[in-house]
C-alpha cells in the first residue's frame, strides 16, 4: 500500500512538473517577446536565405559548382531576400502617405454610408453617425499605422542583423553539431531530425510564398479591373495575410471589400471586388494549396487552429505568421523521444509520424 501511495505521489509531482514547464515555458515567451521575436524572424530570414542560396547552388551545371559560386549564390540569396523585404517596407510604406492624404475623403463616404444605415433600422432610441465616428476616424487610424510602420522598420533592420550574424555561422554548424553529439548514433538522429525540419518547413515556404504570390497578383487584377484605388497595396497585404492559416484569407478579402463599399457608390463594382477576391482565396486556400502542400505538413487542422490562437495572444500577429513552422517543428523534435512520441501523434493529421 505504502509502495502504491508512493508510485500516485510520484506521478503526480511529475504531472505538476510537467505542467509548471509548460506554463513557464509560455510565460518566457510573452515576456521576452520583445527579444524573441527578431530573434525567431531573423533565424527564419536566414533559413530563406540558405535555402535561396541552396537552391541556386544546386541548379548550375555540376561543372559551375565550387566554393566560389556557392559563395556568389549565397550573396544573390541574401541580396535577393532583403531586397524583397525592402521592396514591400517601401511599397507598403509609400501607398500609407497616399492613404493618409486620401483619407478625410473616405472619412466623408463612410459617413454617408453610417447614416443611410443608421436611417433603416428600425430602433426607438436612435445612434447617431457622430457616435459612431467617435470610435471611427479613419485619418487617425492611418497615421498610427503610419507610426507603427516607423517601428516596423526598425524592426525589419535588427532582424535582417541577426540574419547576417546566423549566415556568417552557417559553416560552423557542423562542427558544432559534432561537439554537441560526440556519439556516432545520437549525431545522426539529430541531423535526420533537423533535415526533416528543413524539408517540411521548406515545402511550406515554397508553396505558401506561390501560392500566396498567386491569390495576390490574381487579386491585384480583380481589385483593378474594379477600379479600386491603391490596388497595389491591397494585393501587398492579402499577399502577407495569406500566410496566417484560415484567417488570413478572410481578412484578405474584407479589408479591400470593406475599402469597395467606402470608394464605389454602385454595388455593382463592390460586388466584383467582394466576389472575386472571395472566389480566389476559396479555390487557391481550398483547392490548389492542399494539393500543392499534400501531406508533407502533416499537421492537425485543430492543432493549426488552436497554435493559431495561442501564438497570436503570445506574439500578435508575428505569432500568427510563425504559428505553422513553429508546430512542424515541435512536432518533430517530440515525436523523436519516447515520452513525448504520443503528444507528437496527437498533434498530427493522420497520427503517422514519419
Amino acid at each position: 500500500m505504502f509502495f502504491y501511495n508512493r508510485r500516485i505521489s510520484m506521478k503526480s509531482i511529475s504531472l505538476f512538473g510537467f505542467l509548471g514547464s509548460i506554463f513557464l515555458f509560455f510565460y518566457f515567451l510573452f515576456i521576452g517577446k520583445s527579444l524573441l521575436i527578431p530573434l525567431v524572424l531573423g533565424f527564419f530570414l536566414w533559413y530563406l536565405i540558405e535555402a535561396t542560396a541552396r537552391t541556386l547552388y544546386k541548379n548550375l551545371p555540376i561543372k559551375l559548382q565550387n566554393k566560389w559560386t556557392k559563395i556568389l549564390t549565397g550573396l544573390l540569396g541574401l541580396s535577393t531576400i532583403i531586397g524583397i523585404i525592402f521592396f514591400i517596407v517601401y511599397g507598403i510604406n509609400s501607398n500609407l502617405t497616399a492613404i493618409i492624404t486620401a483619407s478625410p475623403e473616405y472619412q466623408i463616404k463612410l459617413q454617408k454610408i453610417l447614416t443611410n444605415f443608421l436611417a433603416m433600422l428600425p430602433i426607438q432610441k436612435p445612434i447617431t453617425t457622430e457616435m459612431i465616428l467617435e470610435y471611427v476616424q479613419l485619418p487617425v487610424l492611418f497615421k498610427a499605422i503610419a507610426t507603427n510602420m516607423t517601428a516596423i522598420v526598425q524592426t525589419v533592420f535588427t532582424i535582417i542583423i541577426f540574419a547576417l550574424f546566423m549566415f556568417l555561422e552557417k559553416n560552423t554548424i557542423k562542427s558544432k553539431l559534432k561537439a554537441l553529439f560526440p556519439e556516432k548514433e545520437n549525431r545522426s538522429r539529430a541531423d535526420k531530425v533537423l533535415k526533416n525540419i528543413d524539408k517540411k518547413i521548406r515545402i511550406f515556404f515554397t508553396v505558401k510564398t506561390f501560392v500566396s504570390l498567386a491569390t495576390g497578383i490574381l487579386s491585384y487584377g480583380v481589385m483593378k479591373f474594379a477600379g479600386l484605388d491603391f490596388a497595389s497595396f491591397w494585393a501587398v497585404v492579402i499577399f502577407l495575410l495569406n500566410y496566417i492559416p484560415t484567417f488570413g484569407s478572410i481578412l484578405g478579402t474584407i479589408f479591400p471589400s470593406l475599402m469597395a463599399l467606402i470608394q464605389f457608390d454602385n454595388t455593382g463594382s463592390i460586388l466584383v471586388v467582394f466576389l472575386g477576391v472571395g472566389f480566389l482565396q476559396m479555390l487557391i486556400g481550398n483547392v490548389l494549396e492542399p494539393r500543392a502542400m499534400g501531406r508533407s505538413l502533416n499537421l492537425s487542422p485543430f492543432v493549426m487552429i488552436v497554435s493559431l490562437m495561442i501564438w497570436g495572444a503570445l506574439w500578435g500577429v508575428i505569432g500568427m505568421f510563425l504559428c505553422v513552422p513553429l508546430m512542424v517543428m515541435l512536432m518533430l523534435i517530440l515525436s523523436e523521444f519516447e515520452s513525448t512520441r504520443p503528444i507528437a501523434i496527437l498533434m498530427s493529421q493522420d497520427g503517422k509520424l514519419d
